[in-house]
């Protein structure tokens, strides 16, 4: 009846058979609460269908342990790492296997010995204390075995080195990596961007299908700024005033400030005006001068007196323009 109870009618299938040597090993241990779902999740993935290892992703350990965060889960399997009691292989990169470490929990057999309490002890066996010569040994050798595990987990599979990639691939990672960058997707470097992709393309895991949208986007005209604008706007200015006398230029800058006369087509007269005065220094200015000076001519509410030196001023600078104020003077 008490069996009938415990079981509830689930078969014998349906039971993970744990060694009692783990069990006692792990209520001894002081380990966080994600540590400890960690750890189930990896007994339940290797005890639960009798293997020594398996290959657990991030994913799959999410959902069996219901912690969402990926780093959560990465942090907690580096710290059961570091601490000995798991164990993983990383003989491909991308698909780690796990297992709870034996040495953890396995110590002269069934007779495990706790670091408290009562120790279980063979008869006729007698625990000395280890000496300082067989702790410097030991201390040895566990660095040296750290240091291997950490190399064969730091490297990649000799057939992952061999591997060329493709100018395709290399293609891909460049424009790939451009895109990135002008959409602001890149968090870090492009340098570690790039790096990381071609991580990932040794493993021969990256999707080249979007290759020929990157090339197609590459190709695309660029819209003009207003830089390119300005710069396409002086070439034609140079181009169209190389040969003019500056008498000439001034009668053009002249008729486009008093009539508002277009000096290039297509484009604002105060752009061009502002480019021919930075091609030809002081001529706006100049006629900028010879207008104000026209203007006092033509006040009607200033003196005579003024308005005759300042037309004589005008003349001294632009003999034909004081001569046709002079006939508007008269004329008005």
């Amino acid at each position: 009846m008490y069996q009938d109870n415990l079981t509830g009618g689930i078969s014998n299938s349906n039971f993970t058979q744990i060694p009692n040597a783990l069990i006692d090993r792990l209520t001894q241990v002081n380990l966080s609460g994600q540590q400890s779902q960690i750890i189930l999740a990896i007994i339940r993935k290797t005890f639960g269908f009798q293997k020594k290892q398996d290959w657990i992703s991030s994913r799959l350990m999410s959902r069996l342990t219901g912690i969402s965060h990926e780093r959560a889960i990465k942090r907690s399997l580096r710290a059961l790492e570091k601490n000995g009691i798991i164990e993983v292989d990383r003989t491909i990169p991308q698909k780690p296997a796990y297992k709870i470490k034996e040495s953890f929990f396995i110590s002269g057999g069934d007779n495990f010995v706790t670091g408290g309490g009562d120790k279980t002890v063979p008869e006729g066996v007698t625990i000395s204390s280890p000496t300082k010569e067989t702790k410097t040994k030991e201390k040895e050798t566990t660095t040296e075995k750290n240091h291997q595990e950490k190399s064969s987990c730091c490297s990649l599979p000799e057939n992952s080195k061999k591997k060329e990639l493709s100018a395709e691939e290399l293609e891909f990672i460049d424009l790939e990596t451009e895109r990135a960058s002008k959409a602001g997707e890149i968090k870090t470097t492009k340098s570690r961007y790039r790096a990381g992709l071609k991580k990932i393309a040794m493993s021969d895991q990256l999707d080249i299908s979007d290759l020929e949208k990157l090339r197609s986007e590459r190709e695309k005209p660029k819209e003009p700024t207003s830089q390119d604008r300005e710069r396409e706007l002086a070439k034609e200015l140079l181009e169209k005033f190389r040969n003019h006398s500056p008498d000439e230029i001034e009668n053009v800058i002249f008729e486009s400030r008093t009539q508002g006369t277009l000096i290039m087509d297509g484009y604002d007269n105060d752009q061009a005006l502002k480019l021919l005065n930075r091609i030809f220094p002081g001529k706006l200015d100049q006629i900028q001068h010879k207008i104000n000076l026209a203007n006092l001519c033509k006040n009607k509410f200033i003196p005579a007196s003024v308005r005759t030196q300042k037309l004589e001023k005008l003349r001294s600078v632009d003999p034909y323009l004081a001569d046709q104020v002079e006939l508007e003077m008269q004329g008005a």
